[in-house]
C-alpha cells in the first residue's frame, strides 16, 4: 500500500551508504612497460584505498587486501601515497601513516619508516625516486595545535634500515611551512618542489 508523507519525510529504501558503495574513486595512476598501477576507493570498507594493477591482457588485481590503506594526512588532505621504484612498490600506510615497501611477488610489507613516537605523529607523502632510496615530504607534529607541523624533504632506504635507526632518514631540505611536490633534474645534479607559508594557501602565494 503507498504511504503518502509530506515532501522530504518519507523512507527511502535506499540508504546513503548504499549509494556510496557504487562510487570507487581512482587516482593516482602510474605506469610501467607491462602494467598500470593506480590506488581505488573501497566505500563499502570504511573507505580504505587499496592499490590496483592491470596487465597488458586486460587482467585486474588487488595488490593490497585489508587492513592496508594506501593513503596519508599530510596537509591533512593527503597527497601521492606511492611510488614504484624498480622492484619494490613504496606506500603509506593509513593506520600508522608509516611507510611500507614490498615486491609485488614476495613478502608482505615491511615498514621503511621508524615508528613515531605519537600515534600519526609522524606523516609522509608525494612519494618519489631519489638517487639513493626515496624521497617523502615528512610532515611531524611538535605541538599540540593542528598548525604545530614541521615539514622537510626527506629520503628513506627502501632497504628498510631506518625502520629500526631512525639517523638512517636522511634530511634534504626544510624551508617551508607548506611543501609538495618535489622532483630531482634528469641530471641528478638538482631538486625543485613548490613551497607555501602559513596562512597562505598556494594560490595566494608559493
Amino acid at each position: 500500500m503507498v504511504k503518502i508523507a509530506p515532501y522530504g519525510t518519507w523512507a527511502s529504501p535506499i540508504s546513503a551508504a548504499e549509494v556510496a558503495t557504487g562510487h570507487r574513486e581512482r587516482r593516482w595512476v602510474a605506469a610501467q612497460p607491462e602494467h598500470v598501477w593506480w590506488t581505488e576507493t573501497r566505500p563499502d570498507q570504511g573507505g580504505r584505498v587499496t592499490l590496483m594493477r592491470s596487465g597488458p591482457d586486460g587482467t585486474r588485481e588487488q595488490m593490497l587486501a585489508a587492513p592496508w590503506s594506501v593513503r596519508n594526512r599530510v596537509h591533512e588532505y593527503g597527497g601521492r601515497p606511492y611510488v614504484l621504484n624498480g622492484h619494490w612498490v613504496v606506500f603509506t600506510n593509513w593506520a600508522d601513516q608509516r611507510v611500507y615497501a614490498f615486491q609485488p611477488e614476495g613478502d608482505p610489507p615491511m615498514p621503511i619508516s621508524p615508528e613515531p613516537e605519537k600515534h600519526h605523529g609522524v606523516r609522509y607523502s608525494d612519494l618519489s625516486n631519489g638517487p639513493e632510496g626515496v624521497w617523502c615530504v615528512r610532515e611531524t607534529s611538535i605541538g599540540d595545535k593542528p598548525a604545530d607541523v614541521r615539514r622537510d624533504l626527506v629520503e628513506l632506504p627502501v632497504t628498510g634500515q631506518a625502520a629500526t635507526d631512525p639517523g638512517a632518514v636522511r634530511v634534504l631540505a626544510a624551508s617551508h611551512h607548506f611543501m609538495t611536490g618535489p622532483k630531482l633534474s634528469p641530471d641528478g645534479k638538482r631538486a625543485a618542489w613548490l613551497g607555501w607559508e602559513h596562512p597562505n594557501m598556494p594560490w595566494d602565494g608559493n
